[in-house]
């Protein structure tokens, strides 16, 4: 749905405009009108804001008690009225505290799944859409906030550290994008998931994947809920839901779901919510799942009935990991409430 309520301000904006323009007008008779608005931005594109969760799927929930839905709301509604400012005028996936789910859902999960299919048919029925949802983890240590990035040892991860290194000490005050604007910056075919805008970032890009022996990505795609049982295989039972994710070129992918724990010495648990990653060495993925602080985890190694070696972590407030190294891509699975 698009945002109309800005009308009312530009309407009265153009009013005051004239009435300005009038008055000066009497003084200096002589004086050019000059152009008091932002023009559209994006010509081409139609930007979508998507803020997460919402209605009765709050998200995570932080020590404080407030959902992440109504955190996401929020950003969204700056930002759509930021972006007004400058002449864009996006669509937002949800402007309240709703989930946009079909009529006849009854459980949760059957709400959730409808309102990641509608999301996801939105964006694809938009053409040149391109968007930005908005999300939150919560944590169990106040001591830390903001991003928060961790890493394992190996070529992927150690390129993975430098280039945030770069990015943390370069364009600071970001006076160098402010400068480039909404124009091409002729790096998007090579570098167009590394957030790559200059001839320097392009060459320390460069310089670190040739140091490790990665490759980038080239393409990616985004992934319907139905498929990735066929992608995933045994990881999905009857009580295991998946839902939308994406998929690069060389397999790596990642998707959100939830599990309902109900069997067994389980029964009764209730409902997880859980990310899966795979990420296949090689390549160099600056995409990382944020698990919060590791000294909230207890560790210890486990066997599967095939001999993979898997590391598992409890953590915090029953966050857990799942961790193994397959030897061609490391899987994670990071279960975020539960």
């Amino acid at each position: 749905m698009k945002k109309f309520g800005r009308k009312k301000f530009l309407a009265l904006g153009i009013v005051l405009a004239f009435s300005i323009c009038g008055a000066v007008g009497h003084l200096r008779p002589k004086m050019s009108p000059i152009s008091t608005f932002a023009p559209v931005r994006f010509p081409e594109r139609q930007l979508i804001l998507d803020a997460g969760h919402g209605g009765e799927d709050g998200g995570a929930v932080s020590v404080t008690g407030v959902p992440e839905s109504n955190i996401n709301l929020a950003v969204i509604l700056r930002l759509d009225q930021f972006l007004g400012f400058y002449g864009t005028a996006p669509i937002l996936l949800r402007d309240s505290d709703i989930s946009i789910y079909d009529p006849g859902c009854e459980t949760l999960r059957q709400k959730k799944v409808s309102d990641l299919h509608n999301r996801v048919a939105i964006i694809e029925g938009t053409e040149n859409a391109f968007v930005i949802s908005v999300h939150q983890n919560t944590f169990s240590n106040s001591a830390y906030h903001g991003a928060q990035v961790f890493f394992r040892t190996g070529a992927e991860s150690k390129a993975l550290a430098e280039w945030e290194a770069f990015l943390e000490d370069y364009d600071r005050d970001g006076s160098i994008i402010a400068g480039i604007g909404n124009e091409p910056t002729g790096f998007e075919d090579r570098y167009g998931f590394y957030q790559v805008y200059t001839q320097e970032m392009a060459d320390k890009l460069e310089e670190i994947i040739a140091k490790y022996g990665l490759k980038l990505h080239r393409w990616m795609e985004d992934v319907l809920p139905e498929t990735w049982p066929t992608a995933v295989g045994d990881f999905f039972k009857e009580n295991v839901t998946p839902y939308s994710g994406y998929i690069y070129e060389n397999g790596t992918f990642r998707f959100d779901g939830d599990a309902e724990l109900g069997a067994g010495e389980l029964k009764g648990y209730g409902t997880i919510e859980y990310q899966f990653s795979r990420s296949v060495k090689g390549t160099f993925d600056d995409v990382v799942l944020n698990i919060g602080d590791l000294s909230d985890f207890e560790e210890w190694g486990y066997q599967t009935e095939d001999g993979t070696s898997v590391t598992l972590g409890l953590g915090a407030r029953n966050r857990s990991l799942i961790l193994a190294d397959l030897g061609d891509s490391f899987v994670l699975v990071n279960v975020l409430t539960g």
